[in-house]
C-alpha cells in the first residue's frame, strides 16, 4: 500500500469509493454528450417515397394535403447546344407543313420534287444570316443550272416570331440584289409553326438556342443543306461563301441520291463568327494549333525514319 493509503482510515476509503461510483454515470453521460455533434445538412433519399398524406397549410390558412398539389420533378438544366450534327443519308419528312410568303399552307413535298438546297435562318437576324443569304444569292447568280428546272431553293425561318410578311420582305431584299431572274416559286422564303420547325431542324441536325442578351435573337451556325427529290440529305456546305462548282456537284449527287463528302467540314473548324462584323473569320489559334500538330507529326516521323536499324550478329 502507498503512504497515502496507509494514512487513510477505512471509513474514509469507503466514502471515496462510494463517491467514485456515484459520479461515474455522470462522467459517462457527459462524455457521450461531448462526442455527439449536431447533424446539419441534407441526406439524399433517392429510393424513398414522400408521403402524400402530409397535411399542409397555405398562406391564406386553408388546409390541404400534399396529394392535392401538382408535383413536378426537378430536371437538371442542360447546357444549350449550338451547331450542326450532320445526318447524311437520313430522310427529311416530306409531310412537314410550311407557310408561303403569302400565308398559304404547303407541304415540303410540294417543293422538294428535284434537287433542293435548304438554308435555315431567321429573317430578323442581325448576324450570320445576312452574309449567309448574300452568299446564297451570289453563288446561285453564278451557277450554270436553272432554278426551277435543275434545282429548287428553300429559305426557312426557325423563329416562330417570323411571319409571311417578314419572309416576303426579306425575299425581296435578297432577290432584288441578284443579277439573274429567279423564276417564281423556285426560291421560296418560308415560315412554320413550332411543331414543324422542330421536326425539320431535328431531321437535319440543326441546333440553336435563344440569345440570353437580346430577346428574339438566336445563337446558331449556318449550313447550306442539299436534299434529293426523295428528301434524302446528301450534302452539307458550311460557312457563308460557296463555290458554283461545288453547287453543280451537289446537284448531280442529289439527282442520283448519292451522298457527297463534306469537304468544308475541316475548313469550317478553322473559322468562327466575329461578334463585330458578324461574319466568319479565320481563327488563328486553331490554325496555329493544327500547324503545330502536323509539324510535330512530320518531325517525329522524320526522326523515326532516320534512326539506323540495328543488325543482329
Amino acid at each position: 500500500m502507498t503512504h497515502l493509503q496507509r494514512n487513510l482510515s477505512s471509513p474514509v476509503r469507503l466514502l471515496l469509493i462510494a463517491l467514485a461510483f456515484i459520479t461515474l454515470p455522470v462522467q459517462i453521460v457527459h462524455a457521450e454528450l461531448e462526442t455527439k455533434k449536431p447533424i446539419v445538412g441534407i441526406t439524399e433519399k433517392s429510393e424513398s417515397n414522400v408521403s402524400f398524406d402530409v397535411i399542409l397549410r397555405s398562406a391564406s390558412g386553408d388546409t390541404l394535403r400534399l396529394s392535392d398539389m401538382e408535383v413536378h420533378p426537378t430536371i437538371p438544366a442542360k447546357k444549350p447546344t449550338v451547331g450542326i450534327t450532320e445526318r447524311l443519308g437520313s430522310t427529311v419528312p416530306l409531310d412537314i407543313e410550311l407557310r408561303s410568303e403569302t400565308g398559304d399552307t404547303l407541304l415540303l413535298s410540294d417543293i422538294v420534287d428535284r434537287p433542293t438546297f435548304l438554308g435555315l435562318v431567321y429573317y430578323t437576324c442581325p448576324g450570320v444570316c445576312n452574309p449567309f443569304l448574300e452568299g446564297m444569292a451570289k453563288v446561285f447568280d453564278q451557277t450554270a443550272g436553272l432554278p426551277g428546272k435543275d434545282y429548287n431553293i428553300i429559305t426557312l425561318s426557325f423563329s416562330q416570331l417570323d411571319t409571311p410578311a417578314t419572309a416576303l420582305r426579306r425575299k425581296n431584299e435578297v432577290m432584288g440584289a441578284m443579277k439573274r431572274d429567279i423564276p417564281d416559286g423556285s426560291w421560296r422564303f418560308l415560315t412554320a409553326d413550332a411543331k414543324n420547325i422542330r421536326r425539320i431542324t431535328e431531321a437535319v441536325g440543326f441546333q440553336y438556342t435563344p440569345s440570353q442578351n437580346v430577346d428574339g435573337n438566336f445563337l446558331h451556325r449556318s449550313s447550306l443543306i442539299t436534299l434529293s427529290p426523295s428528301g434524302k440529305i446528301v450534302r452539307y456546305m458550311s460557312g457563308t461563301d460557296f463555290l458554283p462548282a461545288v453547287i453543280q456537284i451537289a446537284i448531280a449527287e442529289a439527282t442520283e441520291g448519292r451522298i457527297g463528302a463534306t469537304i468544308t467540314k475541316a475548313i469550317a473548324y478553322c473559322f468562327d463568327v466575329d461578334p463585330v462584323s458578324r461574319k466568319y473569320v479565320l481563327d488563328i489559334k486553331k490554325v496555329f494549333g493544327i500547324s503545330i500538330t502536323i509539324g510535330g507529326l512530320f518531325f517525329w516521323g522524320a526522326l523515326t525514319a532516320s534512326k539506323p536499324k540495328r543488325h543482329s550478329t
